[in-house]
């Protein structure tokens, strides 16, 4: 049986998601870093993370 995650960590191939899922980790959470829809929209929440590069992030999750 696996645990459902509690964080989706949305990878859409722009940014360094490492350091999100380590504190994610640090704080307890059963966080992974994904780019799986399944993955996605079946865990708790879900970290879109990025500062200033939505159009390239919309686009590129429009092609995953």
């Amino acid at each position: 049986m696996t645990n459902k995650l509690d964080t989706a960590i949305i990878d859409y191939k722009l940014s360094n998601l490492f350091s999100v899922e380590r504190a994610c980790r640090y704080v307890g959470l059963n966080a992974k870093i994904t780019s799986d829809t399944n993955e996605i929209e079946n865990a708790k929440s879900l970290i879109l993370p990025g500062v200033g590069a939505f159009a390239d992030a919309m686009k590129n999750l429009n092609k995953l």
